[in-house]
C-alpha cells in the first residue's frame, strides 16, 4: 500500500529528505480538537466493586508513610477522615486508566495519507493546499510495509501503524470495561489497548479527505529514519518553480539515484 507525506518546499523538509527521516510529533501539536479527547463513563456497578475489593488489599497509612498517604488522597480528591474503600478503589481505577492514556499521549506520532481503491489523496486539492503550499510543494510516496520495517529497525515492535477514524464525537471509555478487561491488573488485552489508542487516532469527519494513517512510536525522538527502499517516488506540485524543482531533484537523486519524479497532473 502507498502512503503519502505532503511537504512544503523549505529547509526543514529538504533536510529531512536529504537525511532520510520523518519528523514525529506529540498529539498536543496536532490541529484537531478531537486529538486526545474522550468521553469517560465513570460508573462502576456496586457488584463489580465488591468483587474487586475481595481480591484487593490496600496498603495501610503506616506502610505507605503518612505524608505520602495524605498526598495520594489529596491528588485523588479524597478526605482521610471520610474516605471509604469503595471510594479509594474508584479513584485508583480512574488513576490507573489515566496512566494508560498518558502512555499514548507521550508517544511520538507520524502522520501520512494512504492510497486506497476508494480514495487517492494525491488528487485531493485540499491536501496540496493545507500541507504542500498550494501545489508549490511536493509529496513523498512510501511503501507502507517497508516504512514500518524501517521504523522498527532500531527497536522491534516500538512503532505501529493505525488508521484514523472519522466520527462526529470523541471516543468513549468506561471504568467498568477497564476493570473487566483486567488491564489495570496487568492482564494483556490487545482489544482494549487498541481502543485506548483510538483516543489518539480519531478526528472529526471534516478531515476525512486526508485518509490518514498514523505511526505511533515509543521511541523518544522526533526523527524516525527510513531506508531508500521505502521511498517509491516523489510527486511535484504543478506550481513549484523550476529552480526549486531542480534542487529537489538533485537531493532526491542523491538519496535514491534514478527515483521517479513526476508532476501531480501526470
Amino acid at each position: 500500500m502507498k502512503l503519502y507525506k505532503f511537504r512544503s518546499f523549505d529547509t526543514y523538509s529538504l533536510t529531512a529528505l536529504q537525511n532520510n527521516y520523518i519528523w514525529f510529533s506529540k498529539t498536543k501539536d496536532f490541529n484537531d480538537p478531537f486529538e486526545g479527547a474522550f468521553l469517560l463513563d465513570e460508573k462502576i456497578p456496586p457488584k463489580l466493586v465488591a468483587q474487586a475489593l475481595k481480591q484487593t488489599t490496600f496498603k495501610s497509612k503506616e506502610e505507605i508513610g503518612a505524608e505520602r498517604y495524605l498526598e495520594m488522597l489529596k491528588s485523588m480528591g479524597l478526605d482521610e477522615n471520610s474516605v471509604t474503600n469503595e471510594q479509594l478503589f474508584h479513584a485508583l481505577v480512574k488513576q490507573s486508566l489515566d496512566s494508560v492514556i498518558n502512555v499514548y499521549s507521550n508517544m511520538m506520532m507520524g502522520c501520512f495519507s494512504k492510497c486506497t481503491a476508494e480514495r487517492d489523496p494525491i488528487y485531493e486539492n485540499l491536501m496540496w493546499s493545507h500541507y504542500a503550499d498550494g501545489l508549490r510543494g511536493y509529496c513523498l510516496v512510501f511503501d507502507l510495509e517497508q516504512l514500518g520495517e524501517d521504523f522498527n529497525s532500531i527497536e522491534n515492535h516500538s512503532v505501529a501503524s493505525i488508521d484514523v477514524r472519522y466520527q462526529d464525537s470523541p471516543s468513549s471509555l468506561s471504568l467498568e470495561e477497564f476493570i473487566s478487561t483486567g488491564v489495570m491488573f496487568g492482564v494483556e488485552n490487545f482489544e482494549y489497548v487498541d481502543k485506548a489508542a483510538r483516543v489518539f487516532s480519531t478526528k472529526s469527519p471534516s478531515w476525512d479527505y486526508e485518509n490518514e494513517v498514523r505511526f505511533m512510536s515509543h521511541l523518544k525522538t522526533n526523527k524516525h529514519v527510513y531506508s531508500a527502499d521505502a521511498l517509491l517516488e516523489i510527486v511535484i506540485g504543478s506550481k513549484m518553480p523550476q529552480e526549486q524543482l531542480s534542487l529537489l531533484s538533485a537531493i532526491a537523486n542523491n538519496v535514491k539515484p534514478g527515483i521517479s519524479i513526476r508532476l501531480c497532473s501526470d
